[in-house]
């Protein structure tokens, strides 16, 4: 699957869970790790979890490439993934 469908994959599930604030970051050529980076804020802890739980869900369904996602940290009472 092309990087432009997938992106809009995930940010398609992103909406439709309530994910605000969607950030797409471009990063070919600049990273030997990824192509592209999304962020998105999540209004509690409970909320950010369920939203990493959706993306990984349907891309194992749609048999997707990997979806990386990175650390469960509090900082400063705030969760990321």
């Amino acid at each position: 699957m092309e990087l432009e469908k997938f992106q809009q994959l995930v940010i398609e599930k992103l909406e439709d869970m309530k994910g605000q604030d969607i950030k797409c970051i471009d990063v070919r050529g600049k990273s030997p790790i990824t192509d592209m980076l999304i962020i998105v804020t999540g209004n509690s802890t409970r909320h950010v979890k369920s939203l990493a739980k959706a993306l990984k869900c349907p891309s194992r369904r749609q048999a997707l490439c990997r979806l990386g996602l990175k650390a469960n940290a509090m900082v400063n009472g705030c969760c990321w993934i």
